[in-house]
């Protein structure tokens, strides 16, 4: 027993460094998505992550910390009294909730590695998605171009303009969710 309360002790959950890193290289994120569709029980998080139950109430504790996760509500099921988990904010602004103040060339390069993994997670939902909605809106399509700063910096504020349009389209009544995922950055292959 007392391996498993050296394992849920709650030191571990208020380093923000594990937040962070969960946000962006998995469960914690796949919970976020879960919850946009709604409540759910940690049963039903469980079972859809194929995540122990043990494991989805440790990142469910760290996004309780992070602010970004609620408790909605207690009910009773099957007999056993189970909690009931909402996002705290309708919007989800991961990125820019938890941006921390990059410093040194490490923590720059750690920052991106952590965006890079979690825009990945982000887009291949979405382009798997298709086969299950392809009645649905949908557009998936990349460019690449030779261009002058300035006008790219113009293109950036129309982008952002673009990107807040949509977001402010948000029905919280609506059944269907959809995304809208951009990366707008210099490209190499180095």
């Amino acid at each position: 027993m007392s391996e498993i309360k050296c394992i849920l002790d709650s030191s571990l959950v208020h380093e923000k460094k594990y937040l962070k890193e969960d946000l962006f290289r998995g469960i914690s994120l796949d919970i976020l998505i879960l919850l946009l569709s709604g409540e759910k029980k940690v049963s039903d998080i469980s079972r859809s992550l194929n995540v122990p139950i043990f494991s989805v109430m440790l990142y469910i504790t760290r996004l309780i910390e992070g602010n970004l996760v609620e408790e909605s509500k207690v009910i009773s099921h099957n007999g056993t009294i189970e909690k009931v988990y909402r996002l705290s904010s309708p919007k989800l602004e991961i990125i820019n909730k938890h941006k921390s103040d990059l410093s040194d060339e490490d923590s720059k390069r750690l920052e991106c590695e952590l965006m890079a993994s979690h825009f990945s997670k982000l887009t291949t939902n979405s382009i798997k998605n298709i086969y299950k909605h392809s009645d649905k809106p949908y557009v998936i399509k990349s460019c690449f171009i030779k261009g002058n700063k300035y006008k790219m910096l113009e293109f950036q504020e129309k982008l952002n303009r673009l990107f807040e349009e949509f977001s402010d389209m948000e029905d919280e009544n609506a059944k269907e969710t959809y995304g809208f995922v951009v990366t707008f950055t210099p490209y190499s292959l180095e």
